[in-house]
């Protein structure tokens, strides 16, 4: 996607209630998913949007906070 403009977003469900873990997100750099328990029902489901403006060592960082929650 060299130059180009992308948006990807993606799911995850988790034990781990949402707002500690959005809230650990937040105090390490990162904004927080969103709940998808009101709107979709998915209790401890959470969407992520990354963008062209993220860096691959910013998208791994992330990847390893969630991979430890």
């Amino acid at each position: 996607f060299e130059g180009r403009s992308f948006f990807t977003e993606f799911a995850l469900v988790s034990y781990v209630p949402f707002e500690k873990s959005d809230q650990y997100l937040i105090d390490n750099g990162f904004l927080g998913g969103f709940s998808l328990a009101e709107d979709y029902g998915i209790e401890g489901g959470h969407l992520f949007c990354v963008t062209e403006k993220r860096s691959k060592a910013e998208i791994d960082r992330l990847c390893s906070m969630l991979e430890v929650m």
